[in-house]
């Protein structure tokens, strides 16, 4: 049975990551935004078609690094070796997540990639699984299931399977894997240096798939950067992903994701097609159906119910952190 400061600590937590699911949401129409404004640009003309979203996540990344010991100084004094032990592993997990999601991202709506990305769901428990041979109570399952038929009738991927889909599905497990990771590792180091060096070794990661687009040549020969540092549409929703969509979500996740059962979190990050889905709505011009409508009701239910199931598992949970 869990305490009442435990039971308190839960609903905090889950107060913050529905409000970071808000935020993760508004990035999808935010980056594709920022993609096509990328592409736009004339020094980009002949480039990969990886070229563009790759070199947003690693600018992503770069500007975080830059900025987070500017706006949370102390992570300066939290770096420690255990800490870099677990940021790596983690960057690994959230770079692959980002490289695959913001690639396939380009290749598809935003509506659909968010739909795609919260197939995490399915995969968290499976991850759990293998990790720890420990299985999620039935209520958890069940409201897993219910969330994502709900976001099969909310974002309705339809058009049949290509690339961009597969890249996103690569990109839910990856992310299943680094919300496991987060669950495990960060409450055994410092919170704000170990975010930072997530951000410090992603940079130089995600960099590393440009060596292999032969877009080299398209990064250095040309006035692609200084096109891109010019243009509204593109530096406007990147510093939008990287102020509130990288250092304050992250960090979020990092700080109070700890306090919850990871497949209870994944559930509650199914909120995030939803406010997809309302963000390009009004900001990238996809329009709701019946199907959507009764998507989003079925995914609050399910979210409902993992709420619900919460006294069910929390003394496994304190168990397990024991």
């Amino acid at each position: 049975m869990a305490s009442p400061t435990d039971a308190r600590r839960q609903r905090v937590a889950t107060i913050w990551l529905v409000g970071m699911t808000v935020v993760w949401g508004s990035t999808f129409f935010s980056a594709k935004i920022a993609i096509d404004a990328m592409e736009a640009c004339p020094s980009a003309k002949g480039a990969h078609p990886a070229f563009a979203p790759v070199m947003l996540m690693v600018l992503r990344f770069i500007a975080a690094s830059l900025l987070y010991p500017i706006l949370l100084p102390w992570a300066v004094r939290e770096l420690t070796w255990e800490g870099f032990k677990a940021a790596f592993w983690m960057a690994l997990a959230c770079v692959g997540g980002c490289l695959f999601q913001i690639v396939g991202l380009a290749m598809t709506t935003p509506s659909v990639s968010a739909f795609l990305t919260s197939l995490t769901v399915l995969f968290v428990p499976m991850v759990v699984w293998v990790w720890s041979r420990r299985t999620p109570s039935r209520s958890l399952a069940l409201a897993v299931v219910m969330s994502v038929l709900g976001l099969a009738l909310l974002t309705g991927p339809g058009g049949g399977w290509g690339i961009g889909q597969s890249l996103n599905l690569l990109g839910s497990i990856c992310f299943a894997v680094q919300i496991v990771m987060i669950d495990r590792m960060m409450p055994k180091v410092p919170l704000a240096g170990t975010t930072w060096l997530l951000f410090i070794i992603s940079s130089p990661l995600s960099f590393l798939p440009v060596l292999f687009l032969g877009a080299w040549g398209t990064l250095m020969g040309t006035p692609w950067v200084r096109e891109v540092l010019l243009t509204g549409r593109v530096w406007v929703p990147l510093a939008y992903l990287v102020l509130p969509g990288t250092i304050l979500a992250i960090s979020i996740a990092n700080h109070y994701q700890k306090d919850l059962n990871p497949t209870r979190a994944a559930v509650i990050y199914t909120l995030e097609p939803l406010f997809a889905a309302l963000f390009s709505y009004r900001f990238y011009g996809e329009r709701f159906t019946a199907a959507m409508i009764a998507g989003g009701s079925i995914l609050l239910a399910g979210n409902l119910v993992a709420e619900l199931a919460k006294r069910k598992d929390a003394s496994g949970d304190m168990e397990r952190r024991a």
